[in-house]
Formats: C-alpha cells, structure tokens, sequence
C-alpha cells in the first residue's frame, strides 16, 4: 500500500554508489527524505511504495537509460518534477527530454555543491507551485460543473414552469367569461380574450399597466369596496364602450393583507354566480 505524501521527498537515481553517496551527503543537512536507486527499475519500486516530489536521474542507466525512466515517470507520477543529471548530453537527447519528458532541468556532471542544492530547493518549491494550480483548477472545474447542474435544473424549473404558465393562459382563455386580475394599485394582473371583447378599452394593455381611469366608474367603486372591507356580494352592472356587462368582485388574500381582486366579467344576457 503507498503512504501518504511525507513532506521533501527524493528520489536519486545513478548506477554509481559514489554518486548516490555524494548527493546523498551534500542533502543531509536540508531536512530531506531521500531514497536512492541504482536503476530505472529500483526506481519505479521506490515510486510505486512511497510518493516522491523531486526526481534527480542520472542519464546513463542499465537497461532501460534516464530519459525512458522519466518518461515512465512522467506517464505514471506525472506530478514528481523531473530533473536530468549526465556528464554529456548530444542536441538530440536533450530535444527529446524537453518535448516528451518535460525536464525542470539539467544538471551536468562534475555539479558545483551550491548550484545543485539552489537547484534542488527550487526544483521543490516548483512542485509545490504546481500543485497548488492543479488543486485550483481541479476546484474550479468541481464549481463550473455544480454550476452547470444547477443550470441545468433551473432549466427544468423554468421549462416546467412556462409550460405551466402557457396551461394557465389557455385555461383563462378557455373560460367564457371575462377575467381580470387588479393589484391593490389598480395594476393589471392578469386577463384573457373575453375580458378586451367585454371591456374594450383594456384592448392591448400590459401586465402591469395601471388601468383605473380604463374602468367604468361603477367597476373602479367595486375594486374599491374590496380593497376597504365594505364591498358587497352582488355584481355590478354597467354600461362600456355599448356593452351591458355584469362584473363581480371577488377578494384575493385575507382582510388584513389584500394581494389584490379577481373581476369576473360576462354580458348582461350572461349569468354570473
């Protein structure tokens, strides 16, 4: 089973002890846990049991040379920063291990001490920089995607809920009668056909147009009488635009918070209960 990511973790890989031992030496005193291999396979076991930040391998391998090792690196442990140790290096090696291994960098051999540590600490510190991308992008992907589900369902609502909405359109316009609804600021609410063949002069008003100077003034009394508590049950009778309409006033919500009025037009020769 892996352990859980230790803190300054590094893997050196070098077919020479004497190399392993003087790199090893040169960390001691940096507070690093340092595990050492001599081949690239060593080196993928150590990768395999214990997760490394910082991967240093030396070109020359047996079997299978530094560059297919941090190419495996790379292919399975993708977040282990790669660096490249060699005592030479030809232009072709050196373009392979930047387009297909992605080196931070090269160190060549003989190495100054203080360069290889700066590089080291560096090299360390780039890791943590990409990490803390990576955590980012992965948490900004996580908010687009629960973003787009709440999208997506308010998409559903707002679907669901036209299609309600164009059901209760028809159901208005189905009803024979003349249907109006009043805000307590005499603003329409709602209608349907029959109410413009009845009351013509709300012909082409908007939701939310004010429409009491529209009104016959024994309609705008019976809006009146609802809204302060002394209307009466009998519909009204009057006269607009040549037409001999009933209307009847009913209240929406309790005495004490009036939402507004439903009016319930029909033609006199109709009857309204």
């Amino acid at each position: 089973m892996r352990e859980e990511t230790p803190e300054r973790t590094i893997l050196l890989v070098d077919d020479e002890p004497a190399i392993l031992s003087s790199l090893q030496r040169l960390l001691r005193g940096e507070q690093y846990r340092i595990f050492t291999a001599g081949s690239a396979e060593e080196g993928l076991a150590v990768l395999k049991e214990h997760p490394v930040q910082l991967v240093v391998a030396d070109y020359i391998l047996p079997k299978l040379n530094g560059s297919d090792f941090l190419k495996l690196v790379k292919q399975q442990y993708p977040d282990a920063v790669r660096v490249m140790i060699s005592g030479f290096l030809d232009v072709a090696v050196l373009v392979d291990l930047v387009n297909q291994v992605e080196v931070y960098r090269f160190v060549a051999k003989p190495w100054q001490d203080d360069e290889f540590k700066t590089l080291v600490s560096d090299s360390l510190e780039y890791h943590d920089t990409q990490l803390a991308v990576r955590v980012q992008e992965q948490q900004a992907r996580e908010q687009i995607e629960a973003l787009q589900q709440r999208s997506s369902a308010l998409e559903m609502k707002v679907a669901d809920l036209s299609g309600m909405l164009r059901l209760s359109q028809e159901v208005l316009e189905a009803i024979p009668a003349g249907l109006i609804g009043v805000s307590p600021d005499y603003e329409l609410m709602l209608s349907n056909g029959r109410t413009f063949e009845l009351i013509p002069a709300l012909a082409g008003q908007t939701l939310g147009t004010k429409i009491d100077s529209l009104l016959p003034e024994q309609i705008v009394a019976a809006i009146d009488g609802v809204f302060t508590g002394n209307r009466c049950d009998e519909p009204v009778a009057c006269t607009d635009s040549g037409n001999t309409i009933v209307v009847k006033a009913s209240a929406l919500g309790a005495a004490e918070d009036r939402r507004g009025c439903v009016l319930l037009v029909t033609a006199a020769t109709e009857s309204v209960s």
